[in-house]
């Protein structure tokens, strides 16, 4: 007779009870965020879909899927943000405005989407901003309840743009100002770390923070003196916030910055929690970001990041409108989160007829760019800052930026950096 090995002291029968299977990566996304999209006249039909394309999110969720990410990962129900919520980051006109758009003729949406910046609006564009928002919201509790350890939010319309009062920038909610606002009001945050690496700068995320000493936001941009949208003098290197929130371009100078600025401050700042909002329009091929960011890059800062906090990292898309880029460059982040190979299912999917993403490579990489090779597995090898140097407007751009916050973070100062 076998020995019943379930009642043996060496394997109790409570040994099964007390086993927990290793969390998953967890993900949100809902096809019914496509239906925000632009209203198309008689005298634009014809023309290259908008930036801001309803096709973006699908993308990313099919490169996952044929990946064999998706079926490791645990999906996360959509539910839609609350008023309650929205109005932590919103004024009560603001929200009222946006909600009339469900009700409004289309020469109404039309007059009324010009009243903004860079916005287009359907009567779909609430009920979609409420998911985007919501699902952002869902997955940051299920990752600070331990429910799953980290994850990535497949939403849109994107947020960081978006102020108290208007929306701007293809952005209508503030979904991370909002979802970060949830996890700091249920106490399931002490200290939010908010790393944003879209190419533009995310001035309504750091209007949402700038006198809250709990929230570090962190954003790598362009700003070009101003010149770069959304071209508000916010996004210089002397702003170091306001009140209580006082101080705290290519692979290489990304990865420069990162961890020269963005891993010393995040250390020293000592976050519990960390949000990213995961821009990649900053990624090689993209029509208005125009850098050469590549899928090695964002995968590195993404486990840099997961280092910090507990492995506690929520991604949420931002920009990024070339779609295999988007697609190429989420799939990188997924892959660090992982913590799986790198090399598998990292794909260059064949060009379709998605207005700006048929681009010939030549024009997408640029003559003389050369990528920086992919490492072999992500668990153990990550990119080098060594193997490639960072631009001198790069270079002097960081010094600046650690010579201008050394009052107020120790990181920065010369005998300790």
């Amino acid at each position: 007779m076998l020995p019943d090995t379930m009642q043996s002291p060496s394997n109790p029968r409570n040994s099964l009870q007390a086993f927990k299977p290793p969390l998953k990566t967890g993900y949100v996304y809902d096809v019914r965020m496509r239906f925000h999209e632009p209203i198309i006249t008689k005298e634009e039909r014809g023309n290259d879909s908008h930036p801001e394309d309803p096709r973006r999110i699908f993308w990313i969720y099919d490169m996952l899927d044929v990946s064999g990410c998706l079926v490791q990962m645990k999906p996360i129900k959509v539910l839609r943000a609350s008023e309650k919520a929205i109005l932590r980051v919103h004024s009560k006109e603001y929200l009222k405005t946006i909600v009339a758009t469900s009700q409004m003729e289309t020469h109404q949406l039309l007059a009324q989407q010009e009243l903004f910046d860079s916005i287009y609006l359907n009567t779909e564009t609430y009920f979609c901003s409420l998911l985007s928002a919501g699902a952002l919201i869902e997955l940051s509790v299920a990752v600070a309840k331990g429910e799953v350890k980290d994850g990535i939010a497949i939403i849109r319309p994107p947020g960081h743009h978006s102020c108290a009062t208007q929306a701007m920038g293809f952005c209508i909610f503030n979904n991370v100002a909002i979802a970060a606002r949830e996890l700091l009001d249920q106490n399931l945050a002490k200290r939010i770390l908010i790393v944003d690496w879209d190419v533009h700068h995310g001035n309504g995320i750091q209007e949402a923070f700038r006198e809250d000493p709990n929230v570090l936001y962190i954003s790598i941009h362009r700003w070009e003196n101003g010149k770069f949208y959304p071209e508000f003098s916010e996004g210089g290197v002397e702003y170091v916030g306001e009140g209580k929130g006082v101080g705290n371009m290519g692979d290489a100078d990304y990865l420069y910055a990162f961890q020269k600025v963005v891993l010393p401050a995040a250390k020293e700042f000592d976050p519990d929690f960390i949000m990213v909002a995961s821009g990649f329009d900053a990624a090689a091929g993209d029509p208005l970001g125009q850098c050469y960011v590549t899928p090695a890059c964002y995968a590195y800062m993404t486990r840099s990041l997961k280092a910090l906090a507990r492995g506690k990292v929520v991604l949420s898309l931002e920009g990024g409108y070339n779609l295999d880029a988007v697609a190429n460059s989420a799939l990188g982040c997924v892959k660090a989160l992982m913590q799986v190979d790198w090399n598998e299912g990292i794909v260059s999917t064949p060009a379709r007829t998605t207005g700006y993403a048929v681009v010939p490579e030549y024009v997408l990489l640029g003559k003389d760019y050369k990528p920086e090779p992919v490492p072999t597995d992500m668990t153990t090898k990550l990119p080098s800052i060594k193997s490639a140097m960072p631009s001198e407007k790069c270079i002097e751009t960081v010094e600046l930026v650690r010579k201008t916050h050394a009052p107020y973070w120790a990181c920065f100062n010369e005998n300790t950096a």
